[in-house]
């Protein structure tokens, strides 16, 4: 009888433990940091980030696996990166680390940003040289795939996008979230880039038919040439109509994001599903119409992390300000930069979040501990002070989630 309860009381320990793992208890709060992907090219560096994310007392490491449609682990959708080694799987390395138990590991992707250097992927199968029709398209004149300038036509600002709103696009995206879930023994998927890249996108002729076919007017008209609109159909048919257009866009990634988490919820249940969202909400919406609230409202995500990176103070705060206007705060993990304000201005922004009450922060990123040794003491300074964020889930025995 005493080895049958001893049997129970352990089971109960482990589920309870795997619950905390996956970031179920409230009290204990999330301490991230981004790992961006080059240092996921070698052994050693995944060694090294481990070991000092445990000294800094970290959580949870958001591990960049899909960056420019390109994977660092052995994807069956997309070509693996350019920087690593024929044989060397980053994921699979990492997750069977004797130091990954200390961690929720989340395999950060890009979801839309696919390409951003100058000239083209060396390999051909890479999506924009495979398919460069599913490419998200500017308003500024007519561009053709078969061009050679097609892929300089399109570039935003940031590099090379896929059109959101594509079915083939979104089918693309929703295997490789699969692949990866299937395979690999995450605690959760993080979404990065789950937006257009701007207001000058994304016109893309199937989006254009796709608008007109509900309003009667082709996008291109009022966005290429606004004063003959305005001639047309005066300013308030015009704000009419652009007010429209990005609810479009808006409610159309929303539905994408719905359909994601719905297959992550039912396939892989217990995978938490988060989001790097834009800081500012009025920007987020009709600059990168990104409707994030709604995706945390509905339950789509888990929780997400607001990129706020501002060394201003008041600015971070007032940005937190208007996002708890419309989200519970423990829905909110704070994105905080690192590469642009002083250790101790990080410190600052640590409690700042805390005190809040905040579901915790998320520090872009590793790459700046690993230059500033002086942002490794404050770090583990400021997040001292509010006692042991790991003593809970660190006192009971571990297991990685499975998919």
């Amino acid at each position: 009888m005493k080895n049958y309860l001893a049997v129970i009381c352990t089971l109960f320990l482990l589920a309870f433990a795997g619950a905390l793992c996956a970031g179920d208890d409230p009290g204990v709060p999330v301490r991230g940091v981004w790992i961006i992907r080059f240092q996921m090219t070698r052994p050693e560096k995944i060694d090294r980030f481990l070991e000092k994310a445990g000294r800094l007392g970290i959580t949870d490491l958001f591990v960049q696996i899909r960056g420019r449609g390109d994977a660092y682990y052995a994807s069956r959708y997309e070509p693996r990166a350019e920087t690593l080694s024929d044989h060397f799987d980053p994921l699979e390395y990492l997750l069977n680390h004797p130091l990954r138990k200390n961690f929720r590991v989340h395999a950060w992707i890009n979801t839309f940003y696919v390409w951003s250097k100058p000239g083209q992927p060396r390999f051909r199968d890479h999506l924009i040289l495979r398919r460069p029709d599913w490419l998200a398209r500017p308003f500024h004149g007519p561009v053709d795939p078969q061009d050679t300038l097609y892929l300089s036509q399109i570039r935003s600002r940031e590099g090379i996008f896929l059109s959101p709103l594509l079915p083939g696009v979104q089918r693309h995206i929703l295997n490789v979230v699969t692949d990866i879930l299937s395979r690999y023994p995450v605690d959760g998927l993080h979404l990065d880039y789950i937006r257009y890249p701007g207001p000058d996108f994304d016109f893309h002729p199937y989006l254009r038919r796709q608008f007109r076919d509900r309003y009667l007017i082709d996008p291109l008209d009022f966005k290429s040439n606004p004063e003959q609109f305005l001639r047309q159909y005066t300013r308030a048919g015009y704000d009419y109509y652009s007010f429209c257009w990005g609810k479009f866009l808006q409610d159309g990634l929303s539905r994408f994001v719905q359909r994601l988490s719905q297959r992550v919820r039912h396939r892989f249940p217990g995978v938490l599903l988060t989001a790097a969202v834009k800081a500012d909400l009025a920007q987020a919406h009709w600059k990168y119409y990104q409707s994030w609230e709604r995706w945390v409202k509905n339950g789509w995500l888990d929780y997400v992390v607001p990129m706020n990176y501002t060394a201003n103070n008041l600015t971070f705060v007032q940005r937190i300000r208007v996002m708890l206007q419309e989200v519970s705060p423990d829905r909110i993990v704070m994105g905080v930069s690192l590469y642009n304000q002083t250790p101790a201005q990080v410190a600052e922004k640590i409690r700042l979040v805390q005190e809040i009450g905040l579901k915790g922060a998320t520090l872009f990123s590793y790459d700046q501990v690993e230059e500033n040794t002086g942002l490794e003491r404050y770090i583990r300074r400021e997040w001292d002070r509010s006692g042991p964020a790991k003593s809970l889930r660190m006192a009971l025995p571990v297991q990685p989630s499975q998919p």
